[in-house]
């Protein structure tokens, strides 16, 4: 029971933090597997009309076909991909992409100046501003003054 439970958390995080690269690398294997098949089909034809001519040619167009497969593959994971700024996919889409300014509540938050003497948003500026800070037990104590006699 706790193994599998341990095997579906693992792999659910798997799959939330790697979803868009697994995707694009299947779609990557699809690919070449479609050309080579069209490049295949092209070889045989060719062999059975015995026209030869552009045999050549077609090497060099199944072989740049892949280069720009591989191209398209490292520019999508690259520059949809920014560890910086890593979300679940849940939140970001399927491809987990960068954070826009809309999506980003962060960079809604005033800059302060940290010791290094750099701008850096602060995201507990509005807490620090506050004039009394109330936890949970606050809330559940006061509860319990109210409700007794």
């Amino acid at each position: 029971m706790i193994k599998n439970l341990f095997r579906i958390t693992l792999i659910n995080f798997i799959w939330k933090r790697y979803a868009a690269i697994i995707v694009t690398t299947l779609c990557l294997f699809i690919y070449f597997w479609l050309v080579g098949k069209l490049h295949a089909d092209f070889v045989a034809y060719s062999e059975l009309n015995n026209d030869k001519e552009y045999l050549g040619l077609s090497f060099v167009i199944k072989w740049a076909a892949f280069l720009v497969g591989v191209i398209v593959y490292l520019l999508i994971n690259t520059r949809f991909r920014n560890p910086k700024n890593f979300q679940d996919t849940s939140e970001a889409g399927f491809f987990g992409t960068l954070k826009t300014s809309q999506n980003n509540k962060t960079a809604e938050l005033p800059a302060r100046k940290n010791d290094i003497g750099s701008t850096a948003i602060d995201p507990f500026e509005n807490i620090r501003k506050k004039q009394k800070l109330r936890s949970m037990a606050d809330f559940i104590i006061e509860e319990n003054k109210n409700e007794e006699p």
